[in-house]
């Protein structure tokens, strides 16, 4: 089994009748793309770096029936993490954040 990365990768794990791809984790870019172009396009675009997270809506992963192979239960347990790094709850461990792997709690 593994864990797709970036995209929906779900296809990519056909194997005959099964398939090897548990669910896959996302970056959610397409209304980053959308609203940065629009920037531009009415000229207030300002070329910052971003960091883009959960508060954002710019990670997820699929719970799609049919597309992961994730249990009612582990969707239920993954939404409440989801929703605890929404609300800064859980601060993942990052190179700009001082988090580290040693630090990190899990509330």
């Amino acid at each position: 089994m593994v864990i797709g990365c970036d995209v929906d990768q779900y296809d990519d794990g056909a194997n005959g009748a099964s398939n090897v791809v548990l669910t896959s984790v996302l970056k959610v870019m397409h209304d980053t793309v959308y609203n940065v172009l629009n920037e531009v396009k009415d000229g207030t675009f300002e070329g910052v770096n971003v960091t883009l997270t959960a508060e954002s809506d710019s990670t997820g992963y699929v719970s799609e029936e049919g597309r992961c192979q994730l249990t009612e239960a582990a969707i239920e347990i993954i939404d409440a993490a989801q929703a605890k790094l929404k609300a800064g709850e859980i601060v993942p461990a990052a190179n700009f954040n001082g988090v580290t792997p040693d630090s990190f709690t899990w509330n």
